[in-house]
């Protein structure tokens, strides 16, 4: 399968028909470039979903930090895993990361979260059996750490959040999710196809490898490198290969061709570079 056929399979409409809740699209607008139009805005706060939702759209700067603050307030209120009580938002995984992303966005103190980071854990627990589910809520108590680590998380879900909160991904991360997304292209979950959408693009764009705005001394040695490679289409003809045409054959023989090689290779990308210039005499050199 090649890049434009699993861009379709991606694109293509998910089998359930049922209208999705307000936080599952919400987390899918979050994750995936291609459905940042799912949803703009929460008008009324009535359902822990939601909250969720606000979470979701703060972190793409959209989205009420007020009408957050007064929801999550209210849900820290509430008791959860008890007898008697069937559990809702405190094993809703989408939820708990959305709440979790408002709550990195408003700059909450260790002190508002520290009833969500306990819930959190009771969550990860609940939700074990469930590899994508438990995935949800590493991810949400990831988030609200200082040093955020995605290790124990599913490969699509880890660099699909890093991508959306503007982290950069190690190769090593983007290989793991691209192997998991080509493996699982059909998935229906909602929230994990949006996953996917945001492991193509951030996996596609890795493949052009430089970065031609602010390229820096990384940038400059991987190009460096691959001048031997790219040289095997260098023209050096044994014979005519086009009618009335010379046959070419570009020779490098001296510094001279090399600098020229150099420019040819490095100008379009640093447009600052220069010609070579003579520094000023010193003494009976003219370096």
């Amino acid at each position: 399968m090649d890049l434009s056929e699993l861009k379709i399979a991606l694109q293509s409409p998910l089998s359930t028909s049922l209208e999705l809740p307000v936080h599952v699209l919400a987390s899918c607008t979050f994750f995936s470039p291609w459905q940042r139009e799912c949803i703009q805005d929460i008008s009324i706060v009535e359902t822990y979903q939601d909250i969720a939702a606000i979470g979701y759209l703060l972190a793409i700067e959209k989205g009420d930090p007020a009408k957050f603050s007064t929801g999550v307030e209210q849900l820290s209120g509430r008791a959860y895993f008890t007898n008697g009580r069937a559990p809702r938002f405190e094993i809703d995984p989408i939820a708990l990361l959305g709440v979790a992303l408002g709550y990195r966005k408003t700059k909450a103190s260790k002190e508002t979260v520290n009833w969500f980071t306990l819930l959190l854990d009771k969550s990860i627990e609940i939700l074990a059996n469930d590899p994508w589910e438990k995935s949800l809520v590493i991810a949400a108590k990831a988030v609200m750490s200082d040093t955020p680590d995605l290790n124990e998380c599913d490969p699509v879900l880890s660099v699909s959040l890093r991508a959306a909160l503007g982290e950069d991904c190690p190769k090593q991360d983007r290989d793991l999710a691209w192997k998991a997304l080509v493996l699982n292209v059909g998935v229906q979950n909602p929230l994990h196809r949006a996953a996917q959408q945001g492991v193509f693009d951030v996996c596609a764009a890795a493949l052009a490898r430089l970065r031609i705005h602010g390229a820096g001394v990384k940038e400059l040695i991987e190009i460096l490198e691959g001048v031997s490679q790219s040289m095997s289409h260098w023209s050096y003809e044994t014979k005519t290969r086009v009618k009335n045409v010379t046959p070419q054959q570009w020779e490098i023989d001296h510094e001279y061709h090399v600098q020229n090689l150099l420019w040819t290779v490095l100008r379009p990308v640093f447009p600052d570079l220069v010609d070579e210039e003579s520094l000023s005499k010193l003494g009976h050199t003219s370096p």
